[in-house]
């Protein structure tokens, strides 16, 4: 068999293949569990909404974005500025600096939603 056969017999077998037990949505709405270690061998309870109050934890996701985006704005700017946008002017730093202050932003603001 060539591979393109196998790969359409695959994909067919694949979009007529009826969805198995787990993949059925019951009529039961959708619960969240966590574990209650004060509870005797870990039994599960549902967890509250917020008008339990129950309140959440606050993160520093904005601010590790913020940090992220100076930090690796202000890096790429300047290190763009003596290098690759030498020749071509301010527009070049600043849309390579945008760009970097972009991306540390996002990878400042995953951090930093971690604590």
């Amino acid at each position: 068999m060539s591979r393109v056969s196998i790969l359409t017999a695959l994909s067919l077998s694949l979009l007529v293949a009826p969805p198995i037990g787990a993949q059925h949505l019951g009529n039961e709405p959708f619960r969240s569990w966590s574990a209650n270690p004060g509870t005797a061998h870990g039994m599960l309870h549902p967890v509250g909404s917020m008008s339990d109050g129950i309140t959440s934890k606050r993160s520093h996701w904005v601010l590790g974005g913020i940090i992220g985006a100076v930090a690796v704005g202000g890096l790429t700017a300047a290190e763009t500025s003596n290098g690759m946008c030498q020749d071509s002017g301010a527009g070049c730093t600043v849309f390579t600096g945008v760009i970097g202050a972009a991306v540390g932003f996002v990878v400042g603001a995953l951090i930093g939603g971690q604590f």
